[in-house]
């Protein structure tokens, strides 16, 4: 199954082809009455940065073809379990930011026909502000657009397996331990967002000089702590209930064996159900999750409070465990 349908594709990949063609079209046909430089870029001041006018253009037709190719690349990548709620919003936003980057290129070029060259006269360049707010009401305008022509989200079910209690003999006390992590191609991923990150913000303080900017090192230090404490978790299932602990011991979340209404082992699909992976809540707002990969996980469901489903590395031992437990007798 693949959710790169063509519907899906006319809107994702159609409507970011259109509004780059009319980018192409607009500033060539503005060219001969557009300064030799035009605005790039606003500081506190007002404008500080100019380019040619062919390298302006280039720069939402590059970004907007960027998104696409990336939201293409997305879905195709996370089609099994068929078009859900996050693909829906990928679509959106993919479609509302190909109208927001050209807006914010075209719209002062548009002011800018037949004046001065703005690089020779600062003070006369058009302010950003009015076609900032044009471009992000038009891209919320457009991605909700986009959001009603993409498929209706499909949420299958996913079936719970009830899972037969751990043989105990007499005598034996029950305690079972895993782990909760990301597979290797997921850790690669988080590793290659944060090296891009920290080589983002390494250039700007480089670049820009000021001393404000070097809080922005600090960014990559806390993407690594956050990856380090949630994309890893022990489990333990024993006699006090079942403890799920993130990777510096915080969060820890606990179940008391008493709070435990059914326990079972369920196919969990991050994207489908909780719409990404972490700690997460679910896209229909009924359950906790801890879901760092497809698979296998741990259905929680509580007495009092939400279900937790835990995509832990032998979840249906898991659930042996916790079974066997709830039926020891508890003095």
């Amino acid at each position: 199954m693949t959710v790169l349908t063509p519907r899906v594709l006319a809107v994702v990949a159609g409507i970011p082809l259109l509004t780059a063609l009319a980018t192409v079209i607009l500033v060539s046909a503005w060219a001969p009455d557009l300064p030799a430089h035009v605005v790039t870029h606003w500081g506190v001041d007002g404008a500080d940065g100019f380019s040619p006018v062919w390298a302006a253009a280039l720069f939402p037709i590059v970004t907007t073809a960027v998104v696409a190719l990336g939201t293409v690349a997305f879905l195709a990548a996370t089609s099994r379990g068929g078009f859900t709620i996050a693909h829906r919003l990928v679509g959106a936003l993919d479609v509302g930011l190909a109208v927001l980057f050209p807006t914010l290129v075209v719209g002062p070029m548009a002011v800018q026909l037949g004046g001065p060259d703005p690089a020779l006269d600062p003070s006369g360049a058009p302010s950003v502000l009015p076609w900032l707010l044009a471009g992000l009401a038009g891209a919320v305008v457009v991605g909700v657009i986009g959001w009603f022509l993409l498929p209706r989200p499909t949420v299958p079910v996913a079936e719970a397996e009830s899972v037969a209690p751990l043989r105990v003999a007499a005598g034996e006390r029950v305690a079972w331990f895993g782990v909760a992590s990301v597979r290797r191609p997921g850790a690669i991923g988080v590793g290659v967002v944060v090296l891009l990150v920290f080589v983002a913000a390494g250039v700007a303080v480089a670049t820009s000089g000021d001393l404000a900017v070097l809080p922005l090192l600090l960014l990559p230090i806390v993407l690594v702590l956050l990856s380090l404490t949630l994309l890893r978790w022990t489990v333990r299932v024993d006699a006090t209930g079942i403890t799920a602990t993130a990777g510096f011991g915080l969060p820890r979340i606990r179940i008391p064996l008493d709070d435990l209404a059914e326990v079972a082992v369920v196919e969990s699909d991050p994207l489908r159900d909780f719409g990404g992976w972490g700690l997460r809540l679910s896209l229909n707002l009924r359950q906790w999750g801890i879901v760092l990969r497809r698979g296998p996980a741990l259905r929680l469901r509580r007495r009092r409070g939400r279900t937790w489903v835990i995509t832990v590395d032998g979840a249906e031992q898991a659930a042996a465990a916790a079974q066997a437990l709830r039926a020891t007798p508890r003095g």
